[in-house]
């Protein structure tokens, strides 16, 4: 019973190691896209979305090849978070450049591409997961009960990121209120929302993870 425990342990530790993983690739494939359209000063949004909506192409002919040679693909609803994780991971990285650099202007029209690209790879996340639609329409208690758990997790990450961010903006220095104006201090927030929708379908693919691991 010990060695099965032990087993269980290690699958579960691999499982969490792919998750943040996936996780940190997607944000710093974001943040490197940002950081390539300021240097070359072009339009590089496209290749993102491209990239997210290829890799939505390509999980999905990888599933079912797992699912026609031993069935261990992810269910329905656990592919849907996949995809999910992947945009919001994508656009939060790229996002997340700009915050670490708050001299950047973002508005369009201000020389760089930023704003255009971000939209680009929100336009990626649309189409990408218009391929798991189906998936949506398939679930059952269980996905029910790990999905309202997840939420929940989501739900306490944004309080908790909303009350750090209202406790930085209260206490700002004088000498960065000039910098972290409305509209930054808006693009902040609308970030905050992101890492709560990420932490939420990461804690959502880490139930999926434990429960698949449950013995029968």
């Amino acid at each position: 019973m010990s060695g099965i425990t032990d087993v269980m342990g290690v699958l579960e530790h691999s499982r969490l190691i792919k998750v943040i993983g996936f996780l940190l690739a997607s944000i710093g494939f974001g943040a490197l896209l940002a950081w390539a359209g300021l240097v070359t000063g072009c339009a590089v949004g496209w290749i993102g979305a491209l990239t997210l909506i290829g890799w939505a192409l390509l999980a999905r002919r990888h599933w079912q090849t797992l699912y026609e040679r031993n069935g261990t693909e992810p269910g329905a609803p656990e592919r849907v978070t996949w995809q999910r994780l992947a945009g919001y991971s994508l656009i939060f990285g790229h996002m997340a450049f700009s915050y670490f650099n708050p001299q950047i202007d973002l508005h369009v029209g201000s020389g760089n591409y930023l704003a255009i690209d971000n939209w680009a790879l929100i336009l990626g996340l649309v189409v990408s997961a218009m391929l798991f639609r189906a998936d949506r329409r398939e679930r059952d208690e269980r996905d029910d009960q790990i999905s309202a758990l997840a939420t929940l997790w989501g739900y306490r990450s944004l309080i908790v990121l909303l009350v750090i961010l209202l406790t930085f903006i209260g206490y700002l220095p004088p000498d960065l209120q000039s910098i972290f104006n409305h509209f930054v201090i808006g693009n902040l927030m609308v970030g905050t929302i992101l890492l709560s929708l990420i932490t939420r379908q990461a804690v959502e693919l880490l139930l999926y993870a434990r429960d698949s691991l449950r013995p029968l």
